[in-house]
């Protein structure tokens, strides 16, 4: 049993003392005249308490379903209840009874959230989707896809048309609840467990198991901007000036921010290589020379950046001989000193673009060799399973990367693998699961679009953007090829 020990702090004194099993969450009305909480067997009841006289007045219960979450709308004359099978219950708090039931969600609810204007309800959980319903009726109103994790979280501003998200994706998302569309992204430090604003809506607080974060907002979209502007000022001076290695760091930082523009990617290479030319002493040995003359001198973390950046450039461009060329010379420098995780990073280069599946084939016995000391699972499950898409081998790549599923499901290498897989069941003819993989990848691509990307390995923001268009494309001539089909029958 747990106790909830109801206190007058203006007297000190206690009003109430209610036991109940299952007492996990609480919260009070708008007016501080209710408080609800749960309870019951595995927290299947809600209680409604009148906060003056300490007594339970209303019991808010679904038949054989637990209540996970709620929230009282303003006026404190309905509870929003989400369960953990999927549904949110609009109940009545003057005479018990239910307003409407409605099921938004395949998986538990995790959290639900009242717009201030009455129009809204919001419900979120482990499906990783926002629905958004009508406060009336419950009709479904739109449904908010971005999140790549478990929403816990939801929040709407008390004065503007926003609404906030959080889970454990480590990202705060924000929406324009006008156009529905995401505004602004907050890279966060761990999974957000609620979110509430402050009266005024300045600043938002994030909970997590061991302490509570604020957020500036305004502030927070200022300082990247501002810093956007500051790097591509001084990008443009450094060009001016004719300044290689700075116009280098700039052009990697501004990467890092706005990672799909594939013209930064051109200049960043362009650069590098002049850089290269003007003192090859005091920089990673990588040679960028014309199409199909690239080598490598040695193997090192540097220099394997300075290849993803040639190979995803060279892609781009049409040129997959490069690439081939550019990856054999990587591969080649392997020694025992770099069997592992360096060796996997190396191989990793023949993701990049389609070429002879029979150079793939013949391969896969060496990188078998140099990555079996490499104790991460995830990791060479998706890179076995993009060799083997990149060898002709579709189901054997399903089987690999549906593996590499299995593990550290917040590990920004799974958007890599969520590519592949929408690829593999493209080419198979599973069109309905390669655009279910191919969304869930471009979600991921979106929460991270105004985010800090320095935390992300170079390997995935360098090769994304690359399968990205690949997938696309492939997805687009199946969709075309399958139309054919259907108008000849």
């Amino acid at each position: 049993k747990s106790s909830l020990l109801l206190w007058d702090l203006s007297s000190r004194r206690l009003i109430a003392e209610l036991t109940s099993s299952h007492l996990t969450r609480m919260q009070f009305s708008s007016d501080g005249q209710w408080l609800i909480t749960n309870g019951g067997d595995s927290g299947a009841i809600v209680n409604l308490i009148d906060v003056g006289r300490g007594i339970i007045t209303k019991r808010f219960e679904l038949a054989g379903k637990i209540a996970k979450c709620f929230q009282f709308n303003g006026d404190s004359s309905q509870v929003f209840v989400g369960y953990q099978s999927g549904e949110v219950v609009a109940w009545n708090t003057e005479n018990g009874l239910r307003r409407w039931i409605a099921t938004p969600h395949r998986q538990a609810v995790g959290a639900v959230a009242v717009d201030p204007s009455n129009r809204y309800v919001a419900s979120a959980g482990e499906d990783e989707v926002i629905q958004i319903l009508d406060i009336k009726s419950g009709a479904f109103v739109r449904a908010l896809k971005g999140h790549v994790s478990s929403i816990s979280a939801l929040a709407f501003h008390p004065t503007e048309p926003r609404l906030v998200s959080g889970g454990g994706d480590d990202f705060i998302r924000i929406w324009d609840i006008e156009t529905w569309e995401p505004i602004f992204q907050l890279p966060t430090r761990g999974h957000s467990n609620r979110l509430i604003f402050s009266p005024s809506g300045r600043v938002l607080y994030s909970f997590r198991a061991t302490e509570v974060v604020s957020f500036g907002l305004q502030e927070t979209r200022n300082r990247e901007e501002q810093r956007k502007q500051w790097l591509y000022r001084s990008l443009t001076r450094a060009e001016h000036y004719k300044d290689s290695f700075a116009s280098e760091w700039l052009l990697k930082r501004l990467m890092d921010i706005e990672s799909d523009d594939t013209q930064l990617m051109s200049r960043f290479v362009a650069v590098q290589s002049q850089a290269l030319d003007e003192k090859p002493t005091q920089r990673p040995r990588v040679r960028i020379g014309p199409p199909g003359n690239t080598t490598i001198e040695n193997l090192s973390l540097q220099t394997l950046e300075s290849a993803y950046l040639f190979a995803a450039n060279r892609t781009l461009l049409g040129d997959p001989v490069s690439v081939k060329r550019a990856a054999d010379s990587v591969v080649g420098q392997i020694d025992e000193s770099s069997y592992g995780w360096i060796a996997s990073l190396a191989y990793r280069l023949y993701l990049f673009c389609p070429g002879d599946p029979a150079d793939i084939k013949a391969i896969l016995p060496n990188f078998e060799e140099q990555t079996k000391a490499y104790q991460n699972k995830l990791a060479i499950h998706s890179l076995r399973g993009g060799l083997f898409y990149r060898a002709g081998e579709n189901d054997q790549a399903l089987k690999e990367l549906m593996q590499a599923e299995k593990y550290d499901v917040t590990a920004a290498i799974h958007a890599l693998n969520w590519l592949f897989l929408s690829m593999a069941h493209a080419q198979l003819g599973n069109i309905k699961e390669a655009e279910e993989f191919f969304d869930r990848a471009n979600a991921w691509r979106e929460a991270y679009t105004l985010a800090n990307f320095s935390k992300i390995g170079y390997q995935v923001r360098v090769l994304f953007p690359v399968l990205k268009f690949e997938a696309e494309e492939l997805l687009k001539k199946k969709r075309s090829a399958l139309k054919l089909q259907l108008e000849k029958k």
